[in-house]
């Protein structure tokens, strides 16, 4: 069959799995696009065309499809953050066990205060490091009038070596903004 997905396609062959029917052929097929041009292609359509069935080498022009599945990730949606708000460069002491404050900046198409799920917040070097200590009331820490998400996070927890990430989710979507950081030792 031939795969579509963001404007790439590929012709793959299916793999065979599952239980075997009465003559000894399995009842499932599925596609593995791991290692292809198309892994990793954010996309919110996927196109499936150019079937063909083979019966012991013969070709068959009839079969069904009874369902197509598609499993993946959903792609991070990039978001605004301000790593210390208010400063610069933004100087992390990871040895002193304090805080770190961070803004996740709102947008016109991002209300960064009502749409993130506080309660599954990270910071740190990779992103998953769990942190949170708590988020405060919405600020406006950038002067675009627009309510931001303020939280703060232990230090020590994140893991900081030169080099910075950050890693929140909304709604089961995985969020993702990043902001320079100075580290101190």
């Amino acid at each position: 069959m031939t795969i579509e997905i963001g404007g790439n396609s590929i012709a793959l062959a299916t793999t065979p799995f599952g239980a075997l029917n009465a003559i000894g052929v399995a009842a499932n097929d599925q596609v593995d696009l791991t290692n292809t041009v198309l892994a990793g292609v954010a996309t919110n359509r996927i196109v499936l065309r150019d079937f063909t069935a083979s019966f012991f080498g013969f070709p068959f022009d009839q079969f069904s499809i009874t369902e197509v599945t598609v499993d993946g990730s959903p792609a991070a949606f990039a978001v605004s953050i301000d790593i210390k708000p208010g400063s610069f460069p933004n100087s992390i002491n990871t040895g002193n066990g304090g805080k770190t404050t961070v803004a996740i900046l709102s947008s016109r198409t991002f209300d960064a205060f009502r749409e993130v799920d506080e309660t599954t917040l990270t910071f740190g070097r990779t992103g998953d490091e769990k942190s949170l200590t708590f988020c405060g009331d919405p600020e406006d820490v950038n002067g675009d009038n627009l309510p931001d998400l303020v939280c703060h996070f232990q230090t020590g927890p994140s893991d900081f070596l030169p080099g910075n990430a950050f890693g929140v989710r909304l709604a089961g979507v995985p969020i993702q903004g990043t902001d320079s950081v100075r580290i101190i030792r």
